[in-house]
């Protein structure tokens, strides 16, 4: 009698220790093949508007929607527009269609973007709009997208661009944190819904309309070498070369200062920095070809006088032409 109740004892305590584990492996299991819900958002987007490059901003109008089927969801409300610096919403529906839960609102928002100005006017832009759910992990809640309704309205019209591309993307951000649940796992993972809109630059007016002083200005300069080479004879020309580069040194400066307020403040060099750079060089250069000329003019033949300053203006005039094609093709051919 006493074995076997050191065996029934022992059976109750094996029962205590096992059981727990059990019902933690099946509630584990159970939760790994619980597939998680699936919200179909949609986009079709009104206007892109407000392009401030120095702000780093645009603003942005669309209607959203989501197709669901479980009623306890609430997909268009939980959503969280994570790079919106401000935004208002209205005119938020939901239906219940019978097989699915239909939901939409109308946004507008002013959104953050890095416009990397280096290859103006031949830049272009992938700006985007991000989505992701403020409470419901990739555990409870997946984004697919609604590829054969998103779109956006074809008389939209961006001063200074054009839309390429529309594309979407639903991707895992994961978190390092679990935002202080003391049931969760350390990190957590939430489904995000990506907008991408390819812009480009319609460059080719603009370019011309930015850089047609800083080319006048060169000409002048290229023309100096004319009047350089009278130097010989009237040594007084002098002063009219360094007056017109001096002209022309201006007129570049204050040409780029008119880009710059048109650009905004950039920490990196853009193609109208580089350009007008490299002018700025070619005028120091010019300056010192006519310093030379002016200290070698009594010592040189007038023939072999001559030869140097048109041989100069040659080397002046093709080296900065050349170096403007690669300057403008690189730009435009940078992705």
């Amino acid at each position: 009698m006493l074995i076997n109740n050191k065996y029934y004892l022992l059976s109750w305590l094996l029962l205590l220790f096992i059981t727990p584990s059990i019902a933690n492996s099946t509630t584990q299991s159970l939760t790994n093949t619980v597939k998680p819900n699936q919200v179909k958002l949609g986009v079709y987007i009104l206007s892109i508007h407000d392009i401030n490059f120095a702000a780093n901003t645009f603003a942005a109008d669309f209607w959203i929607w989501a197709n669901y089927e479980n009623s306890a969801l609430k997909p268009i409300e939980t959503m969280e527009l994570i790079n919106a610096k401000s935004h208002t919403e209205m005119l938020t529906l939901t239906q219940n269609t019978g097989t699915t839960i239909w939901s939409q609102k109308k946004v507008q928002g002013i959104f953050r973007y890095h416009w990397n100005m280096t290859n103006f006017p031949f830049d272009r832009h992938k700006i985007q709009i991000i989505i992701e759910d403020s409470l419901s992990d990739t555990n409870q809640l997946k984004y697919v997208v609604d590829t054969e309704n998103s779109k956006y309205d074809k008389e939209i019209s961006i001063p200074g661009f054009v839309i390429k591309n529309l594309t979407f993307e639903t991707t895992e951000r994961q978190y390092e944190t679990n935002y202080g649940d003391p049931t969760a796992q350390p990190s957590s993972n939430y489904s995000s819904f990506r907008i991408n809109l390819e812009l480009e630059r319609a460059s080719i007016l603009l370019f011309i309309k930015m850089h047609a002083i800083l080319y006048i200005a060169f000409l002048i300069t290229v023309l100096c070498f004319l009047v350089l080479s009278l130097i010989k004879s009237t040594p007084h020309v002098i002063n009219g070369i360094f007056s017109a580069l001096i002209g022309s040194t201006f007129a570049t400066v204050m040409n780029l200062r008119s880009a710059d307020a048109i650009i905004g403040y950039n920490e990196v060099l853009t193609l109208v920095d580089r350009l007008h750079i490299l002018t700025l060089i070619y005028f120091v250069s010019l300056s010192a070809i006519a310093a030379i000329v002016l200290l070698t003019r009594d010592k040189l033949a007038p023939n072999k006088l001559l030869d140097f300053v048109f041989l100069a203006d040659g080397v002046y005039l093709l080296s900065y032409i050349l170096g403007n094609i690669y300057l403008v093709w690189y730009a435009a051919s940078a992705l």
